[in-house]
C-alpha cells in the first residue's frame, strides 16, 4: 500500500458508495433511481451533482470523495468512454480497489461488457478521438492508462442490463441495493444518530494507532461515564476494521463479566467467534480460554475493541500480553479506570474531552429541534441549558429529547427545576427526565429496569413486568423515546451507567440508612444485610440476589415474612429454610435458579404467581400435593437434571409457556396438558429420555410453537398433530422422526426434512428441476392448494454451517417469477450439509398472479444458486370438487362440494369443459403477486 493511500485508509469513511456515471446517458433514469433507492435504505451515497467546477482533470473534491468511499458503482453507458472526466474517475476508482481494497461494482447499462474490455463499438470511436488529441508522450500515456482501466473494469463481475431480467431496471436497482446493503449491514456498528464532535476526536485517535507500524499497539480511551467513550470506540472500529484480517468489538465487558455466571468465559468465546468466524466455540474455563486465544490469534493481524473494562481480571482473560496477537494488531480499551491502562502499559492513552459549547449546542439542537440550530425564540434558553450539561453527550441527548416539541413555558419550568440541582451532579440533571414521566407505571418500569434488568432480554423482562401488573410494552416504548432505555441488537435492555445510577439513587433516597425500607433491593451487601438481620418491611417490592457465590448462605423464611408487598423475588442458589407459609403471598414472579430442594414445599402459597423460573434446580417434581395456580402463565424448569415428571396441568388453567429444556431424566409429559386452553409455546428441547408426546397435546388448539429438538428418543409425532391449526413453528431436529403425520398439511405451511425422495403421495414428480401439471378443467371445481416439494443437496461438501439455498421459481405459463415468495417462506435457519426435502404451499392466486388468465396446464422451472443441486421436484394438488363431478367420478362415494380428489381423477370425468380452469382467483399487483394473498403461516420442520 502506498503511503498516500495508507493515509486515506486511516481516515474515516465519509461515504458508503461513490457513483461514477455519464450524466447525459443515465442521470435522469437509471442512476437517479439507484441513488434514491440507496438513500432510502440508509446508504450514504456520493453522486456528483454537476455543481463542482469542471476542468480537464478530476477535481480534488471528487478524488477525495472516491478515496473516502467504501464502495464504488460504475455505470457504463454508450458515451461513458467519451468523457475524460469519467475515465479519470475510473482510474482513481481502480487504484483504490487495488490499493485499499475498495469494493467496485460495475453496471453495463446499454453496452456489452466485451465492448468495455476491448474498447470496441462506441468506445472505439471515443478512443480514436482521445488518441488524436494526445500530442505529447505524457498525454498518450494517460490514454493508455484509460484503456488499461477499461480492460480491467470490463472483467469485473457486475450487472449486464442487456441480458439480465430482460433489461428491467427496477429489478437490477433492487439487486444492486441489496448487494450493497448486505456488504454493509453485518459489519458496521451503530455509532450515534447525530455524531456531533466525533470527527476531530476520531482523527486524533486514528493518528495514534499508526496503522503502518508492524508492532502490536495497545490504545486506551478513558473518561467519566457519559462522555462518549463507547461511541468513539465504535466509530474507530467502523473506520478501521476492513484493514485487518479479522476484528471483534466486545461490548459491555464489565456488565457481562460481573453479572453473568462464567461471564469472562462468555467474553472469551465471543472474541474467538468474531475472529475465527466459527459459531460453535465452547470453553471449559478462563484458563483454557487464555490458551486458545493465544493459539488462534498469535498469527493474525486483528483489531479488537474491549469496551468498558473495569478490573484487571477482564484484561488478563482477554488481552494480557502483546505476544497473544499477530504483527500489526491493534487493541483498543475503553475504561473509567486509569490504573487499568497503567497496568497494561498502553502505548497511547486518550482522555476523552467534553464537547465544547458549539458542539454541545449542535448536539442538543439535533435532539431538541431535529435541526442543527435552535429556533430563534429558544436560543437563549438552549444556551442556558448547555451550561448546565457541561458538555456531556449523554445529558445533552436526554435533555434534548425531553424538551422536544415543548413550549417555551415548559422549557422555563424545566430550566428552573434544573437550577435547583447542583450543576456538578450529573445524576441530578438526569433525574429531570425521570420526573417528566407521566405516571407511576412509567416510573416503576424505569426503576425496575435500572435496578434489576439492565443487560437482560427485552422479551423476558416484558413478561416479568406484565406479570407484575405493569403495562410493559407501552411503558418501555415511552422510556426508549425519552432516551432512558435502549434495545441493542441482541434484544437486550441497555441503560447508560449514569441513567442507571440515577434511578438507583432515587430508590436509595427512599431510605438512606435502612435498605429494608426501600422499594427495591439489588445490591448484594444490602440484600444480605436485610435478610440476615430480618430488616425487610412491607416497602420492599423487588429483591434480587443472583450470585452463585452465596450457595452456602442459609436464610430463614422469617427474613422474608414482613415483605408483604413483594412482587418479584430473584434468587440464585440461596438456601431458604423454615416455614414456607411465611413467604409473601403477593408474589407475582419467582426466579429461583438452582433451587436446592427436591420439591417446592406445600406451604409455599403460589396462587398469585404469574411466572415460575426455576432453571438448574434439583427438583424431582414440582410439588407433592395438588396445587391450583390459576394465574400462572410461565413455567420454566429447564436444565433440571433430576426432574422426572411434570405437574397436573389441569390445575394450571392460565399456562401459556411450558419450558422444560434439557431435563435429562424426563420421560413423559402428563396427559393433562390437553386441558390447557391458553398454551402457546412448549419447549422440550434436549429431553433425551422423552419417548413420545402425549396424544392429548393435539387438543391444545392455541399452541403456536413446539420445540422437541434433541429429543433423540422420539421417533414419531402424534397422528392428529395437524389438528393444531394455530401451530406455526415446529422444531424437531436431532430426533428419530423420519416422516410427518398425514394430518400435517396446513395451508401456507413449510417443512424441511431430511431425505432424498419426494413423498409418494405427490401426484406429479420429476427428477429434473422442471415440472408440468394439470389444473382442474371444470369451472365449478376449485383448486384449493398446491403443495411443492424440492429435493436439494449442497455442492460444498460437509461443513458445520451451510447457508440456506436461494431458489428461483418461474411459472412459464403465467410469466411470473416466484423468487420473492420463496425467500419469504424458506426457513430462516442454517441447515446441515446433506440431502433435504423442502415442502411448501402455494395458493391459486400465487400461480395465477395479475393476469387472472385461466390455465389447464402449468410448467414450473426451478433454479438454484451454484452451492446447491436440485435432485427432484414434486407437485400435489388439492381440489374442491363440484357435486356434478363427484357423481360422474366412478367410485367416489364422498358427498359435498368440499370433497378433495386429484386432478387425474377429475380428468376421467367425461363431461368436463376442456377450456375451463381455476375460478375464484383474486389477482395481485404486477410487481408482487403475493401482496394481496392471505399471510402465510411460518411453519418450520427441521431435521439434521
Amino acid at each position: 500500500m502506498s503511503t498516500e493511500f495508507a493515509d486515506f485508509a486511516q481516515q474515516r469513511w465519509r461515504y458508503d458508495v461513490f457513483l461514477s456515471f455519464r450524466g447525459e446517458d443515465t442521470r435522469r433514469n437509471f442512476t437517479s433511481h439507484l441513488y434514491y433507492s440507496l438513500k432510502e435504505n440508509g446508504v450514504n451515497v456520493f453522486m456528483d451533482d454537476t455543481k463542482l467546477p469542471r476542468g480537464e482533470d478530476v477535481s480534488s473534491q471528487l478524488t477525495e470523495a472516491i478515496r473516502s468511499s467504501r464502495m464504488s458503482v460504475i455505470v457504463f453507458s454508450g458515451s461513458y468512454a467519451s468523457s475524460r472526466w469519467c475515465l479519470q474517475e475510473l482510474v482513481e476508482i481502480l487504484e483504490c480497489m487495488n490499493s485499499i481494497g475498495q469494493i467496485v461494482l460495475p453496471v453495463f447499462y446499454d453496452i456489452d461488457p466485451s465492448n468495455v474490455r476491448r474498447q470496441s463499438g462506441s468506445f472505439e470511436k471515443a478512443f480514436m478521438e482521445h488518441e488524436s488529441k494526445a500530442a505529447s508522450d505524457e498525454e498518450k500515456e494517460v490514454v493508455a492508462r484509460w484503456r488499461a482501466a477499461l480492460t480491467e473494469a470490463g472483467k469485473l463481475s457486475g450487472w449486464d442490463m442487456t441480458n439480465l431480467a430482460n433489461g428491467k431496471e427496477a429489478k437490477i436497482v433492487r439487486d444492486i441495493a441489496c448487494r450493497i446493503w448486505n456488504e454493509l449491514k453485518n459489519t458496521l456498528l451503530d455509532v450515534a444518530i447525530y455524531p456531533v464532535g466525533l470527527d476531530p476526536r476520531l482523527d486524533l485517535i486514528s493518528e495514534r494507532l499508526h496503522l503502518g507500524s508492524r508492532g502490536v499497539l495497545f490504545v486506551g480511551i478513558s473518561g467519566i461515564g457519559g462522555i462518549g467513550k463507547t461511541t468513539l470506540a465504535k466509530a474507530v472500529y467502523n473506520q478501521l476494521f476492513r484493514n485487518f484480517e479479522a476484528a471483534s468489538f466486545i461490548a459491555n465487558a464489565r456488565e457481562i463479566s460481573c453479572k453473568q455466571p462464567n461471564g469472562l468465559v462468555l467474553l472469551q468465546e465471543q472474541l474467538l467467534r468474531d475472529i475465527t468466524k466459527q459459531r460453535k466455540i465452547k470453553l471449559d474455563n478462563i484458563y483454557r480460554g487464555i490458551n486458545v486465544i493465544k493459539e488462534r490469534l498469535c498469527s493474525r493481524r486483528v483489531l479488537i475493541v474491549l469496551d468498558d473494562l473495569s478490573d484487571t481480571e477482564q484484561l488478563r482473560a482477554l488481552a494480557r500480553e502483546r505476544e497473544w496477537f499477530g504483527s500489526g494488531s491493534r487493541i483498543i480499551i475503553t475504561t473509567r479506570d486509569l490504573d487499568l491502562l497503567k497496568e497494561i502499559k498502553v502505548d497511547y492513552e486518550y482522555m476523552l474531552e467534553k464537547l465544547n459549547d458549539t458542539e454541545s449546542l449542535q448536539l442538543f439542537s439535533w435532539h431538541a429541534f431535529r435541526n442543527l440550530h435552535p429556533k430563534e425564540e429558544y436560543v437563549k434558553l438552549s444556551k442556558t441549558i448547555i451550561e448546565y450539561c457541561q458538555g456531556l453527550p449523554l445529558v445533552l441527548e436526554v435533555l434534548g429529547s425531553l424538551l422536544l416539541d415543548r413550549s417555551v413555558e415548559e422549557w422555563r419550568s424545566a430550566l428552573a427545576k434544573l437550577k435547583r440541582a447542583p450543576p456538578a451532579r450529573v445524576q441530578s440533571q438526569l433525574k429531570l427526565s425521570f420526573d417528566a414521566l407521566s405516571d407511576d407505571n412509567e416510573k416503576d418500569l424505569f426503576l425496575d429496569i435500572a435496578c434489576f434488568f439492565v443487560g437482560h432480554d427485552k422479551d423476558y423482562v416484558i413478561k416479568i413486568l406484565n406479570g407484575c401488573s405493569l403495562s410493559a410494552e407501552i411503558g418501555l416504548s415511552i422510556l426508549i423515546n425519552r432516551c432512558l432505555v435502549k434495545i441493542n441488537r441482541g434484544n437486550q435492555l441497555e441503560m447508560h451507567d449514569l441513567i442507571r445510577d440515577m434511578g438507583r439513587e432515587i430508590v436509595c433516597k427512599e431510605s438512606p440508612r435502612n435498605p429494608g425500607n426501600r422499594s427495591r433491593l439489588w445490591s448484594q451487601s444490602d440484600v444480605l444485610t436485610t435478610l440476615q438481620n430480618h430488616l425487610g418491611t412491607h416497602q420492599v417490592e423487588g429483591l434480587k440476589l443472583d450470585s452463585p457465590v452465596f450457595s452456602e448462605v442459609q436464610i430463614g423464611t422469617e427474613a422474608l415474612a414482613k415483605m408483604s408487598r413483594l412482587r418479584l423475588l430473584w434468587l440464585d442458589c440461596l438456601h431458604v429454610h423454615g416455614d414456607y407459609g411465611l413467604l409473601p403471598k403477593e408474589l407475582r414472579w419467582l426466579r429461583w435458579h438452582r433451587f436446592p430442594l427436591n420439591f417446592i414445599p406445600d406451604g409455599f402459597y403460589m396462587g398469585n404467581l404469574v411466572g415460575i423460573d426455576m432453571q438448574y434446580s434439583k427438583l424431582q417434581a414440582t410439588w407433592k400435593a395438588t396445587k391450583l395456580l390459576r394465574n400462572l402463565k410461565v413455567l420454566n424448569l429447564s436444565h433440571s437434571p433430576f426432574l422426572t415428571k411434570t405437574p397436573d396441568f389441569s390445575n394450571l388453567p392460565s399456562l401459556e409457556e411450558l419450558i422444560l429444556e434439557d431435563c435429562s431424566e424426563l420421560k413423559s409429559v402428563d396427559q393433562s396438558i390437553g386441558y390447557l386452553k391458553r398454551l402457546v409455546a412448549v419447549n422440550l428441547r434436549d429431553c433425551r429420555k422423552l419417548r413420545c408426546l402425549p396424544g392429548s397435546i393435539c387438543r391444545v388448539k392455541s399452541l403456536q410453537t413446539l420445540d422437541i429438538s434433541g429429543c433423540s428418543s422420539i421417533d414419531r409425532l402424534p397422528d392428529d398433530l395437524g389438528d393444531l391449526y394455530s401451530l406455526s413453528v415446529l422444531f424437531a431436529d436431532e430426533t428419530a422422526i423420519t416422516q410427518l403425520p398425514p394430518s400435517m398439511n396446513w395451508e401456507g405451511g413449510r417443512f424441511v426434512i431430511p431425505g432424498s425422495d419426494i413423498p409418494e403421495w405427490f401426484q406429479y414428480q420429476s427428477v429434473s428441476p422442471s415440472i408440468s401439471f394439470q389444473l382442474p378443467p371444470c369451472n365449478d371445481c376449485k383448486l384449493k392448494l398446491i403443495t411443492l416439494g424440492i429435493v436439494y443437496t449442497p455442492n460444498t461438501g460437509p461443513t458445520l454451517d451451510v447457508e440456506c439455498p436461494s431458489f428461483t421459481l418461474t411459472d412459464k405459463a403465467s410469466k411470473l417469477n416466484l423468487t420473492d415468495y420463496l425467500e419469504r417462506v424458506f426457513p430462516e435457519c442454517p441447515l446441515p450439509s446433506e440431502d433435504h426435502t423442502f415442502m411448501f404451499h402455494l395458493t391459486p392466486s400465487d400461480i395465477m398472479g395479475v393476469s387472472g388468465r385461466r390455465y389447464t396446464k402449468v410448467q414450473l422451472d426451478l433454479d438454484c444458486d451454484t452451492r446447491w443441486t436440485i435432485k427432484a421436484i414434486g407437485v400435489h394438488l388439492q381440489i374442491s370438487v363440484c357435486p356434478r363431478c363427484q357423481l360422474s367420478h366412478t367410485g367416489n362415494s364422498v358427498a359435498g362440494s368440499s370433497s378433495l380428489i386429484t386432478t387425474q381423477e377429475m380428468m376421467r370425468c367425461g363431461h368436463l369443459d376442456a377450456t375451463a380452469a381455476i375460478s375464484d382467483v383474486r389477482a395481485g399487483p404486477v410487481d408482487c403477486p403475493f401482496k394481496e394473498s392471505p399471510e402465510h403461516k411460518k411453519m418450520r420442520y427441521e431435521l439434521p
